[in-house]
């Protein structure tokens, strides 16, 4: 939903600007239109994306024609987001039971960049041990 609202201030700080830049009628009727449009094409977008699985979008990627190398990458991709986040929570949650609090000053901005060189690194050495698990199937 928060992002349905900043897509929509977007829109109509758009729309505005519009107006005050350029004050008539005719600009009025062309706002509101791109306006609605605008909505229009958020909501159907927000409709489809939410109802539709990731493996339904793998075969809709098949069908469509669409490499094969390409289609396995979206699935090793999508496979291997979650054990980044579940590493990531990992290190978040140990750097909070050590006492990190997040605050605007340089040690936080430490904190986080080296939490995040690990994870770099942590899903750098996954992914040796990923390739060599796929080369020694022979998958490529």
């Amino acid at each position: 939903m928060k992002r349905v609202l900043y897509a929509n201030s977007f829109i109509v700080f758009l729309v505005l600007s519009l107006l005050i830049f350029e004050p008539s009628k005719e600009t009025f009727l062309t706002a509101t239109l791109i306006f609605f449009r605008a909505n229009l094409i958020l909501i159907y977008t927000l409709f489809l994306l939410t109802t539709i699985s990731i493996v339904d979008y793998i075969k809709i990627f098949k069908n469509l024609g669409f490499p094969p190398t390409l289609i396995t990458t979206f699935i090793l991709s999508y496979r291997y987001l979650g054990v980044i986040q579940e590493e990531y929570n990992k290190m978040k949650k140990s750097a909070l039971c050590r006492g990190f609090e997040y605050k605007t000053n340089l040690n936080t901005y430490k904190t986080i960049g080296y939490m995040l060189g690990m994870l770099i690194l942590k899903t750098h050495f996954k992914a040796l041990q990923i390739y060599k698990a796929i080369k020694c199937r022979f998958f490529l």
